[in-house]
């Protein structure tokens, strides 16, 4: 039986227009009724995913900044912040880096001196889905960062990741999380271990889990689900180290294969 399903977010649950569908909301609830546990795991933090779901009106579990902070029902299961040093560092290293964009990432915002291109007006407005804060300086971020996001429309493979790694070593996790994103963590952070944390909450064994992914930061996640489930769209090397498929994410995958489970058990 069932009793937690964890499921990326970009490329995965959402639309590519980065839009929820509908459905989810309906389900979790069904989910809920059924004690079964869901949980969005995602590089946003914890203030976005909160209030994507929100209207779903039930306890969620989140797993936030890949791993590097986890919370359900208001309490914190995982901590992995970056230390001020750290943090520091980072800072004054991808500041000298030309064409890039970083954002800090903590429990309530992203803060940025720059915004990525990407980002609109409304993404930045305190109140704001993103709840993207602008901070002159980023080393005075007012409360803890788990994760440091780099946009680099340049290509990371090419041109900052190669900086940052001999820059860091292995005192920091350095790793592309597509075309233009550069994640910096916790070394042994990722949301296999947050999802962990959370199963070891819960009393839930990796038998007992269903999980969705796309792409490469998903496949230790992936690792800790028995139901572990690839999107038509996900790449190659996730598909084959999934037990499952599903439709694409244009297509509801995650939620098509959800609701044929439950089906199967029977569970209205």
């Amino acid at each position: 039986m069932i009793r937690l399903i964890a499921t990326d977010m970009d490329n995965t649950l959402v639309y590519p227009d980065k839009q929820l569908p509908l459905g989810i909301f309906p389900l979790i609830r069904r989910l809920a009724r059924h004690g079964i546990v869901f949980a969005p795991a995602s590089a946003r933090h914890y203030n976005n995913l909160f209030r994507m779901f929100e209207p779903a009106g039930e306890p969620m579990a989140y797993i936030c900044d890949n791993g590097a902070y986890g919370e359900y029902q208001g309490k914190a299961f995982v901590r992995e912040a970056l230390g001020p040093e750290q943090v520091d560092r980072i800072v004054r290293v991808c500041e000298s880096i030309p064409g890039v964009s970083l954002s800090l990432c903590a429990r309530n915002a992203m803060y940025y001196r720059v915004p990525p291109p990407f980002f609109t007006k409304e993404d930045e407005k305190p109140d704001g889905l993103f709840r993207m804060l602008r901070l002159e300086d980023l080393r005075q971020a007012p409360e803890p960062v788990y994760r440091a996001a780099l946009y680099d429309p340049a290509n990371p493979l090419c041109h900052s990741l190669p900086i940052l790694r001999e820059t860091f070593g292995e005192e920091l996790s350095v790793t592309a999380t597509d075309d233009v994103s550069v994640d910096l963590m916790k070394p042994g952070v990722n949301k296999g271990t947050g999802l962990e944390a959370l199963q070891q909450l819960l009393g839930i064994t990796p038998a007992e889990t269903m999980a969705f992914g796309d792409y490469y930061n998903d496949l230790e996640m992936l690792g800790r689900a028995e139901y572990s489930f690839a999107v038509a769209n996900a790449i190659d090397g996730v598909k084959a180290c999934c037990r499952y498929t599903t439709e694409s994410n244009a297509e509801e995958g995650v939620l098509r294969a959800i609701e044929r489970y439950l089906d199967e058990q029977g569970l209205e």
